[in-house]
């Protein structure tokens, strides 16, 4: 017989015994009727609580609700990076062109100001000291400037001109003067050195060369006696020793004249050396006067324009919000400090302004993040078990590591908030916040079996 008829007939028994299961059971005894009965026949004839079959049942029932609930579920597979909040690029820097104390200070960190509010007072009476420190150098680079043009010009063999200054009091005139006379002598006298020297070298010169004239004009004559006593002495009129002596000297002079030609030569070369220098010093200090004149010249210019700036300020002592915002980074709090130009005081963060987070990612998370996926933000100050999570989406991802030295290697990314609904939050660029950035989704089942596959995955293969 084979297999299938075999089942087929083992089904068909217990079905005609499922369907005559009452009756094979035989007729059931109420309560009272089963009192009467010996113990061990009532204890038979009672039937079974039905409370552990329904039991057993619920549990079977939940079990199976359970696995069906985590085959056909499904969870979010979010990424978690923690960062801050940002104000995009529209916050406006609130600082001074000049130098000035402050007085008073009327906004404190975080505060919301409308445009045209009052922020920081200064003290005018600074801006009076800068604005006569700036007449002072203005002053002081022309007078320097006028100065390096008067001895450039008298160098060049002009008299030095009184400075263009018609507003100089007598007293500094006469102290400009005295100090371009000092001045001018000090490097008169450092020329007159060299020209002393250019002097002892032509006169050296001119004395050498007087003397190779004279041993020139001798030397033919003492030569031409030389020779006359020589045809006396073949005549014998003359002795030998007279000879001699007319020889010797012509000898003599010839080489004083081969001498003093070379003295002349040395002499000539050191007066050209010595005429060089003197040339050297006059061109070191015509340049000298010329690069002071220059770089008094530019320090007149920008301190004219440090005077015009400072005139032609309307409120030098007053600064105002230049649009409605939120004051952040606040550099000044309390009277008496000193601000320098182009010194951030605080920023303006405009009240209307896009906020976006900045947000770090572990490098384990960087390859499942991509620009457009949802994010939940929840903001550290505000509980989101109460207010809620705010929502938004990635924006930008940066391509290289960021090293942190706490978190190690990490990767940013901008986050844009989407348009926020209901009562919005009173965000501020700084607070920390926790980004939760959906990277996809996965069945409950495969979340509570993912630990064993991974074990499973890296066990069984270690030496």
């Amino acid at each position: 017989m084979s297999l299938p008829a075999t089942l087929q007939r083992m089904s068909d028994a217990w079905r005609e015994s499922w369907r005559q299961r009452r009756e094979l059971e035989g007729p059931r005894l109420l309560a009272h009727e089963r009192d009467f009965l010996p113990a061990a026949d009532a204890l038979r004839e009672t039937p079974p609580h039905p409370a552990p079959r329904w039991l057993l049942g619920a549990i079977l029932l939940l079990a199976a609700s359970t696995l069906l609930w985590a085959t056909l579920g499904r969870l979010d597979v979010v990424s978690v990076a923690e960062g801050m909040v940002l104000a995009v690029g529209r916050s406006k820097p609130i600082q001074t062109d000049v130098t000035a104390v402050v007085s008073q200070v009327h906004v404190q960190e975080g505060q919301r100001v409308r445009a045209g509010q009052l922020l920081v007072e200064f003290d005018p009476s600074a801006t009076a000291s800068e604005l006569a420190k700036v007449e002072e150098q203005r002053e002081v680079a022309a007078l320097d400037e006028a100065r390096a043009r008067a001895l450039l010009q008298a160098s060049e063999g002009g008299a030095p001109g009184p400075p263009v200054l018609p507003d100089m009091p007598a007293d500094a005139r006469q102290q400009w003067q005295s100090r371009l006379q000092a001045q001018q002598a000090e490097l008169q006298a450092a020329r007159a050195g060299a020209a002393s020297t250019v002097a002892e070298r032509q006169a050296e010169v001119v004395a050498t060369r007087a003397s190779i004239d004279a041993l020139r004009q001798s030397l033919p004559i003492s030569r031409e006696m030389a020779a006359d006593y020589k045809r006396l002495l073949a005549g014998k009129y003359v002795a030998r020793h007279a000879w001699l002596e007319r020889e010797r000297v012509a000898l003599e002079q010839a080489q004083q004249l081969a001498a003093q030609q070379a003295r002349l030569a040395q002499a000539q070369a050191a007066q050209a050396q010595a005429l060089q220098q003197l040339q050297q010093f006059d061109a070191q200090r015509r340049a000298e006067l010329l690069a002071q004149a220059q770089e008094a010249a530019q320090r007149l210019s920008a301190h004219e324009q440090d005077l015009r700036r400072l005139r032609q300020r309307d409120a030098p002592t007053r600064l105002a919000a230049p649009v409605d915002g939120i004051v952040h980074q606040l550099a000044v709090t309390a009277p008496g400090a000193v601000v320098t130009p182009a010194q951030p005081i605080m920023q303006i963060v405009p009240a209307d302004a896009p906020s976006e987070i900045e947000a770090f990612l572990a490098n384990r998370d960087v390859g499942f993040v991509q620009v457009g996926q949802p994010v939940n933000i929840k903001v550290d100050t505000f509980d989101f078990t109460r207010f809620g999570m705010l929502t938004g989406r990635v924006t930008a991802r940066s391509p290289d590591a960021i090293n942190d030295p706490q978190r190690g290697p990490v990767y940013a990314v901008r986050i844009r908030l989407d348009a926020r609904q209901g009562t919005p939050l009173a965000l501020a660029p700084g607070m920390s916040v926790r980004a939760e950035i959906r990277t996809g989704r996965r069945r409950i089942l495969q979340y509570f079996l993912s630990p064993l596959q991974r074990r499973i995955s890296e066990s069984a293969r270690e030496r």
